[in-house]
C-alpha cells in the first residue's frame, strides 16, 4: 500500500514516459492489480485520436489495437458516465451490451482478463482519459481493495494523467500562443454554441470578420474545422466554454 505523500512523490520524481508507466504499474501491483492500461483521448499535441500506455499481455494489446476496440469497449463507455473508480468484470445478466461489446468481453475472458477497475479522469480543460487495471484475484477481494483504497486508486489515475499530459502530450511546440485576443473571444463564444452571426453581433464586428478569425485560428492550431478548433482550444486551456 502507498500513502498519499508517497503516491504524489512517486509520480513527481519520474523523469521519462516509460518511467511513468513503470511507476503506475508498481503502485497498482502494491494493491493487487497485475496489469494496467491508460487511454487518453484527443491529446492536444498529437494527430492520434488516442494515447495508449499499457502493460497488459501483448497478445491482447495487439488484438485490441488491430480491431479498434477502444471505440466500442464497454469499460470505456461506462467511464464516460462515471466520476469515481468502479469495478468491472464478467458480464452480469442485467447488463445491456451491443453485439460487439459482448464479443470484446468474451475475448477478455479468453485472454484471462476477468475483472478489474476503471478510473475515469475528467480533467479541467476538457480532457477525458481512463485508467483500467486487472485484478490478480477473485472479485470479492477486489471489491474490498476498491472499498478500502478508493482515494489512492483515484489519485494514481489522476497523477499519471496529469504527468503524462503535461510533460509528454502537450509539448513545448504547441502553437497555442499564436492566438490573438480577438481569436480567443471568437472561439469562446463559438464554444458556447453561438453561430457566426451571433458572435458578430456580440462582438460588434462583421460576420466575415468572425470567419476570418476562425480561419486564422485553424491555421494557428493546425485544425481543419470550426468544431475541431474550438475543441483543441479548450483542451489547451486557451478558452473556457
Amino acid at each position: 500500500m502507498v500513502s498519499y505523500r508517497e503516491l504524489y512523490q512517486a509520480f513527481a520524481d519520474t523523469r521519462s514516459e516509460d518511467e511513468l508507466g513503470s511507476t503506475l504499474g508498481r503502485v497498482l501491483r502494491s494493491y493487487g492489480f497485475a496489469h494496467f492500461a491508460y487511454l487518453g483521448f484527443n491529446p492536444p499535441n498529437s494527430k492520434a485520436r488516442v494515447y495508449f500506455k499499457s502493460d497488459y499481455p501483448e497478445c491482447w494489446i495487439s488484438r485490441y489495437i488491430a480491431k479498434k476496440y477502444v471505440f466500442s469497449d464497454p469499460v470505456i463507455q461506462e467511464s464516460r458516465t462515471q466520476r469515481l473508480p468502479y469495478a468491472w468484470g464478467e458480464p452480469a445478466g442485467e447488463e445491456i451490451l451491443t453485439r460487439k461489446q459482448t464479443r470484446i468481453m468474451r475475448e477478455c475472458l479468453d485472454h484471462g482478463i476477468r475483472n478489474g477497475i476503471g478510473v475515469p479522469v475528467h480533467a479541467p480543460h476538457g480532457e477525458f482519459a481512463v485508467m483500467t487495471a486487472i485484478f490478480d484475484g477473485p472479485p470479492k477481494d477486489m471489491g474490498k481493495v476498491l472499498h478500502d483504497s478508493h482515494p489512492e486508486l483515484y489519485l494514481a489515475g489522476v497523477y499519471f494523467h496529469s504527468a503524462i499530459w503535461q510533460h509528454y502530450l502537450s509539448g513545448d511546440d504547441t502553437p497555442s500562443a499564436t492566438l490573438t485576443a480577438r481569436e480567443v473571444d471568437v472561439l469562446s463564444w463559438a464554444s458556447r454554441g453561438k453561430t457566426n452571426w451571433e458572435v458578430a453581433r456580440i462582438l460588434g464586428i462583421s460576420e466575415n470578420a468572425v470567419k476570418f478569425h476562425i480561419r486564422n485560428s485553424c491555421k494557428s492550431l493546425g485544425t481543419c474545422s470550426k468544431l475541431h478548433t474550438v475543441t483543441k482550444a479548450i483542451c489547451l486551456g486557451l478558452i473556457r466554454p
